[in-house]
């Protein structure tokens, strides 16, 4: 949301659809739907695209071992 409030067009996604629920509540509290929508995704089987974005970031991902490869390879290839 901090991306958003600074000019940024934001994708975030979460395994937990609570937690994409209630920060699409927040985005849209602080009027920023325009700039951020929010996905549920199993980032070990869907990754974002590829090169499609100019920054990834993650916060409290907690990823098992045998995840961590298809997961931060994913993000990785999503920086353009």
């Amino acid at each position: 949301l901090w991306l958003a409030e600074q000019g940024w067009q934001v994708l975030g996604l979460d395994l937990s659809r609570v937690a994409v629920e209630k920060a699409s509540v927040i985005a849209d509290e602080r009027g920023l739907r325009d700039r951020v929508r929010f996905e549920q995704r199993d980032l070990s089987t869907t990754p974002p695209p590829e090169t499609a974005f100019d920054l990834v970031t993650a916060h409290y991902l907690h990823v098992l071992p045998e995840h961590r490869d298809a997961i931060f390879g994913g993000l990785a290839r999503a920086v353009r």
